[in-house]
């Protein structure tokens, strides 16, 4: 738990600051359930987004409300259509074997360019105000 302390504390300097903050972590991740998380919350904006990418079923929580832009839901995930597999181990992808937690650590362009237009929006709505 001492990451998870040292992020906190971290989240907690950038609160006292006035700064922004953005958490992601996967969905069933210890995070959540932490009093230090829980304790957060009253600063946080939840969003939760299955699907973020082929390996990935995460949570984001930040201290933006801009950042609920982001919200998306991978239909299947709730029917069983599909299933989220383990970052652990690899996987043959067009003839290459991809190490899934490599892969599960790339965001698509897409996401952060929307979570870089949820920050400049934020950011901006802070000057102005």
């Amino acid at each position: 738990m001492i990451q998870l302390d040292a992020m906190m504390f971290i989240i907690h300097l950038l609160l006292d600051e006035g700064g922004l903050f953005t958490l992601e972590s996967p969905w069933n991740s210890v995070v959540w359930d932490s009093p230090q998380f829980v304790h957060l919350c009253g600063h946080a904006y939840g969003l939760v987004s299955p699907g973020i990418s082929s390996w990935h079923f995460a949570r984001i929580a930040a201290n933006f409300p801009e950042i609920m832009s982001l919200v998306r839901n991978c239909p299947d995930c709730y029917t069983g259509r599909h299933e989220y597999i383990s970052a652990w181990g690899s996987a043959r992808v067009d003839g290459k074997t991809v190490s899934r937690a490599k892969a599960a650590g790339n965001y698509p362009m897409a996401l952060c360019s929307a979570v870089a237009s949820s920050v400049t929006l934020a950011l901006a709505t802070r000057v102005s105000t």
